[in-house]
C-alpha cells in the first residue's frame, strides 16, 4: 500500500511554484528597501494625470502593468495602505485618485526617496 503525503502541510504553494523553476522565493524587503524599490518602480512605470475643465479639477496617480503582474500592484497597495487595484482587459492598474492620500502618503514618500525622472 502506498502512502500519500500531503506536501501542502510542509511548504507553501509559493515555495512549491518557485521550486518547480529551481528558483528561491524572494526574501521579503524591509520598509526602507521597499520604499527605495518602489520609488524606482514609480520612476519607470508610474504617471500622474491631471484633468481640468470648467467644472472640476482632478489629479490621479497610476501604474499600469500586464495582468500577469497584478501581485506587484497588490503589494504596492498593501504597503502604502491607500489606492486600489483595477483590472482592465489584459492590464491591471494601481490607482490613487484621492487627493488626501496623494498628499499624506505618496508625496511624502517621493519627497524622502526622490525620483530621477520628471513626472
Amino acid at each position: 500500500m502506498r502512502v500519500v503525503v500531503n506536501m501542502w502541510n510542509e511548504m507553501s504553494i509559493t515555495a512549491f511554484v518557485y521550486g518547480l523553476f529551481n528558483k528561491s522565493e524572494p526574501t521579503p524587503m524591509k520598509k526602507e528597501q521597499f520604499s527605495r524599490w518602489l520609488t524606482g518602480f514609480i520612476d519607470g512605470e508610474g504617471n500622474f494625470q491631471v484633468y481640468l475643465n470648467k467644472n472640476y479639477f482632478r489629479v490621479m496617480f497610476r501604474i499600469r502593468l500586464h495582468i500577469d503582474d497584478i501581485v506587484v500592484l497588490q503589494k504596492i497597495r498593501d504597503f502604502l495602505g491607500v489606492g486600489r487595484v483595477v483590472v482592465e482587459d489584459s492590464s491591471c492598474l494601481f490607482i490613487i485618485s484621492d487627493v488626501k492620500s496623494l498628499l499624506t502618503v505618496l508625496f511624502p514618500l517621493l519627497d524622502k526617496y526622490q525620483l530621477y525622472t520628471t513626472k
